[in-house]
């Protein structure tokens, strides 16, 4: 990641005010922050890639603790994950709640892409840093994450919850104390990836304030906030809409890069400047012309998903929950109206 580039992620503004907190000077991002608000609850904030090395640097070199990350992420909320943190918090159950966190996961961070895998034994929950040296200049958000999950998926359910592995993609510290103590399990280091692994059980914990309603309001705002930072960023609205135009079934990425004019490693390279990947960007594709199908059309399930280019219509089931949160069936019942 270039050292100008900003980077925007719910624990960025947890780490201004974790800085503050110890009594760090905050030339760094002073201009940035007028003095009346307090980060913590400023999850829009974000810093250019060096500063915020040097603001990490700084708060090692401060506080002599050599794994910050940890504590700051240990004492995050989902209200520092913003508009999306209450979504996770108003969906039925940890598993939904995740989903919808997977969903809408462009608008929280740009550093990461994130991904949830399950087996009948367990849920994984895995980030891969998109770039390889974000690992090193910026550790502490990477511990952060992972310290913050059990706190957060308390909040969520009320209860008391422990991971089967914690997996991190750097060497194993010299004093392991610290992460044996907030983990309080199996740990994994110089892995791909960081990762974290629990219980299949963990998934269905509810949640304990689910509201179907404010959660239909909550995810009507972030959808119409996804198509505006896409409009705001030139190539990628370029791709949607040679996704968005194409005959027929949704097109791969080799024949957008076709009729765009350029290679498919050019086409990756500036989608990645603006935080987005074609991925992501296909996925919204489907996704939005799957919610038009099913909220104005009459069209089966099997059907829609043969009209969408699915190779079957449980891998369409599949997708669409791993986007919404819920089946198809699901979100069409939740779109007519009562008489």
């Amino acid at each position: 990641m270039n050292i100008s580039q900003d980077v925007y992620h719910p624990l960025v503004p947890a780490i201004m005010g974790y800085a503050r907190d110890n009594g760090i000077k905050d030339e760094l991002f002073s201009d940035l922050l007028p003095s009346e608000i307090q980060p913590v609850h400023s999850p829009s904030l974000h810093l250019t890639s060096n500063q915020l090395q040097l603001l990490g640097k700084n708060i090692v070199d401060t506080t002599e603790d050599p794994c910050p990350g940890l504590h700051i992420g240990e004492k995050l909320s989902w209200a520092n994950v913003g508009i999306v943190g209450y979504i996770v918090l108003n969906s039925r159950n940890v598993l939904e709640g995740l989903k919808r966190f997977n969903a809408y996961y462009q608008m929280v961070s740009n550093i990461t892409t994130f991904r949830i895998a399950t087996n009948p034994q367990h849920i994984e929950l895995c980030w891969r840093p998109n770039d390889d040296q974000l690992v090193k200049d910026h550790r502490l958000i990477f511990e952060g994450i992972l310290a913050s999950l059990k706190p957060l998926l308390e909040e969520q359910t009320g209860q008391t919850i422990r991971p089967v592995e914690m997996q991190f993609c750097w060497p194993a510290p010299s004093d392991l104390s610290e992460y044996e103590r907030i983990f309080d399990t199996r740990l994994s280091f110089n892995q791909p990836n960081i990762k974290a692994v629990f219980d299949r059980k963990v998934g269905q914990l509810p949640c304990r304030l689910p509201n179907a309603e404010m959660l239909g309001v909550l995810e009507t705002y972030v959808r119409d906030q996804c198509h505006q930072q896409c409009a705001a960023s030139p190539f990628s609205s370029e791709v949607l809409t040679v996704l968005k135009n194409c005959e027929g079934d949704i097109p791969g990425i080799e024949l957008v890069a076709d009729k765009l004019g350029i290679s498919v490693r050019s086409l990756q390279m500036k989608l990645k400047k603006e935080g987005a990947t074609f991925r992501t960007l296909r996925d919204q594709t489907l996704c939005g012309q799957a919610r038009l199908f099913l909220t104005n059309s009459r069209y089966s399930v099997e059907r829609i998903s043969s009209l969408l280019g699915f190779s079957e219509p449980a891998v369409f089931y599949r997708s669409f929950k791993r986007w919404t949160g819920q089946t198809p069936r699901e979100f069409r019942s939740s779109t007519i109206s009562p008489k």
